[in-house]
């Protein structure tokens, strides 16, 4: 849910929501006639969703232009509520990042725990991995 959560927030801000929430995150900061919907009942509802977030990411990066990379992206920090001005193409690299940051935490976590064998993470894996699947 991390990852789905982020990488809405993020494209959220790209569009211009500089106060992005994934709905139903913070019941007491959505309008009176939004329900929730954070907390996901199955996975393959996180998948659905997760397909469709693809979907506008896809249009978005099909709308992008070289210009663009260089325009200010304004966010609100969720924790301390101060508004950060970054680069929309840092914003990008971020998002590109974010989830190979986090699984190289989680595996270390693993390895703390001694779990063997440590799941491969490394990008090149997964890409190599989703060729052959392709196959």
């Amino acid at each position: 849910m991390h990852l789905y959560a982020a990488e809405y927030v993020w494209l959220e801000a790209l569009l211009g929501d500089e106060q992005p929430l994934v709905p139903g995150d913070h019941p007491d900061k959505l309008p009176d006639n939004q329900e929730g919907e954070g907390t996901l009942g199955s996975l393959d509802e996180l998948r659905s969703k997760w397909r469709a977030l693809d979907e506008c990411w896809l249009q978005y990066l099909a709308a992008l232009k070289d210009d663009d990379l260089d325009s200010i992206v304004f966010k609100v920090s969720s924790g301390q509520g101060k508004r950060h001005a970054t680069r929309r193409g840092d914003v990008l690299l971020h998002v590109c990042l974010h989830a190979h940051y986090t699984a190289a935490q989680v595996v270390n976590m693993l390895r703390q725990e001694s779990v063997e064998p440590l799941p491969d993470v490394m990008l090149i894996s997964l890409a190599r991995q989703e060729m052959a699947d392709r196959a």
